[in-house]
C-alpha cells in the first residue's frame, strides 16, 4: 500500500506513515520548557513568609491577600 493510503486508512499524517515505515520505535517526545509565571521572583520571599508561619497561631499566619499586600509595600509589584 502507498503512504496516502496508510494514513487514509489509519486516519494519521502521512509523515506518521513514513516515520513508522522508517523505524518501528517512535522519535522521542520533546518535552516543553516551564513556562515562566510572575510569582517566580517572589517564590522565595512566599516561602519564608510561609515557613514563620508554621509555628504561629491560627489567627496571625498570613492570608493571601497579607502576602500580597506585604509584597507590594516591600518589594513593589
Amino acid at each position: 500500500m502507498s503512504q496516502r493510503a496508510l494514513a487514509e486508512k489509519y486516519g494519521t499524517h502521512r509523515r506518521t506513515v513514513r516515520q513508522a515505515l522508517n523505524c518501528a520505535v517512535p522519535p522521542p517526545r520533546k518535552k516543553p520548557a516551564p513556562w515562566a509565571t510572575v510569582l517566580d521572583p517572589a517564590k522565595g520571599w512566599i516561602d519564608a513568609m510561609l515557613r514563620e508561619d508554621v509555628a504561629a497561631p491560627r489567627k496571625q499566619k498570613h492570608t493571601a491577600r497579607r502576602i500580597h499586600q506585604c509584597l507590594a509595600q516591600e518589594h513593589g509589584d
